[in-house]
């Protein structure tokens, strides 16, 4: 039996929210790798880099999706975590 609109809308979502926070995890782990002890200059760059992509792809993602109150939440601690650590590497 196919899934109702209803059903895939959110499935969108939730696959969305899913995708969103992994993305936001990989930053994060980028973002600490770049502010470890003797890190390369060319590491460090990357990883910042890396970071600061996923952060303005995050954002223009969240704008297709409906989060409920939790969803959204949770997202904006992450994201402002990523925020935060991104500033502290200049960014």
């Amino acid at each position: 039996m196919p899934k109702s609109q209803q059903q895939l809308r959110e499935d969108f979502n939730q696959n969305g929210f899913d995708y969103l926070m992994a993305d936001l995890d990989s930053a994060l782990a980028f973002a600490q790798r770049a502010t470890g002890l003797n890190v390369d200059p060319e590491v460090k760059r990357r990883n910042v880099m890396n970071a600061r992509k996923a952060y303005d792809t995050v954002g223009r993602l969240r704008e297709k999706l409906q989060l409920d109150s939790e969803q959204q939440n949770a997202f904006d601690e992450k994201r402002t975590k990523l925020k935060n650590a991104l500033e502290q590497l200049g960014e």
